[in-house]
């Protein structure tokens, strides 16, 4: 029996005339029939001849949702299954029994090539038509490993450390020719995110680590195990959260010092011109004191003056003779 389901948002863009999402389960036909089951509340069975064309079974799709919608929501099972994208350079007018062929030459060619598949093969970056397998079994890359720098890359010392497997996934809904150097970038960036970790320094902004994590988020998405360096980055953003607190400390204690500092210097300057005022005061005193001095000495200065005059003056009289023969002066 081949099986095709419909996740939830397939059925909900399929009113919409959006994308749809399918799960195709290979088993062995029953009579010449494939049975095609629509995963909602109630399932649906439309038995369609195998040699149809896909287009007939996405028509059938259509007209399942249509007999389905009732005006209330419609619980439809999540696709549980692993996505690996079929070739899609198959023709929609293709029996859908050639898809399913496909799909068998693909897991043998992926088994040949021993192509590794990771058990987590589910990814949200799909807005087109895929095609679901029941089992993840292998990896369809979504290019031709074409470049040389494959094997430079993956032979490097961050991939012998974190060895990895990725998908791509994402990149089928790239452009074909874009897909292999944005593969590449993707690996090349993987390298320098972990080469970052020993190059970080305290001091270095946040965002940096912020932007690592969201990028790891995008590798995650396309296959790669990112989770020891995940844990890396988060271990260092904590610990960036506690130098960030401890430095707010610091500030705030530096901050408390300049203040005592300023406050200190206030109360400096308010005794010094305490002291200044005390010692104008004090001046002014003093200034009335010498000038009341200045006044006495200029008195005294004057007086010395006149003694001085009534000198000279007693020395410059003539000398008198008087009938006692006594001296005496004329003044």
């Amino acid at each position: 029996m081949n099986e095709v389901s419909v996740g939830k948002q397939g059925n909900e863009s399929s009113k919409r005339g959006g994308k749809r999402t399918l799960d195709i389960e290979s088993g062995s036909p029953s009579q010449g029939a494939k049975i095609l089951q629509v995963k909602e509340a109630e399932t649906s069975t439309i038995l369609l001849p195998d040699d149809e064309p896909l287009s007939m079974w996405l028509e059938a799709l259509k007209t399942a949702d249509a007999t389905k919608v009732d005006g209330k929501d419609t619980l439809v099972k999540e696709a549980e299954t692993p996505m690996v994208p079929l070739p899609l350079n198959m023709s929609d007018d293709e029996p859908l029994s050639m898809w399913i062929e496909a799909r068998k030459t693909a897991d043998a060619t992926s088994t040949k090539q021993g192509r590794s598949v990771a058990p987590k093969c589910t990814t949200d970056c799909s807005q087109d038509i895929v095609i679901w397998s029941s089992q993840c079994n292998d990896h369809i890359l979504p290019f031709a490993k074409s470049s040389s720098l494959w094997k430079s890359i993956e032979s490097m010392q961050v991939f012998r450390l974190f060895p990895q497997n990725p998908h791509f996934k994402c990149l089928f809904w790239k452009k074909e020719s874009s897909r292999e150097g944005e593969a590449i970038a993707l690996m090349v960036n993987f390298v320098n995110a972990v080469e970052m970790m020993s190059t970080l320094r305290p001091d270095d902004p946040r965002n940096t680590l912020e932007d690592t994590l969201e990028f790891l988020h995008e590798l995650e998405d396309n296959g790669f195990d990112v989770d020891v360096v995940r844990d890396r980055v988060e271990q260092l953003l904590l610990t960036k959260d506690k130098r960030e607190e401890l430095e707010a400390k610091a500030k705030e204690g530096t901050d408390q010092i300049e203040q005592e500092k300023v406050e200190d210097l206030d109360n400096h300057i308010r005794l010094l011109r305490e002291e200044l005022a005390l010692a104008l005061s004090t001046k002014a005193q003093k200034d009335s004191i010498v000038a009341q001095l200045e006044s006495a000495v200029n008195d005294i200065n004057d007086r010395i003056r006149n003694v001085d005059l009534e000198f000279k003056a007693l020395v410059a009289a003539p000398w008198q003779v008087g009938d006692d023969n006594s001296v005496t002066y004329r003044e």
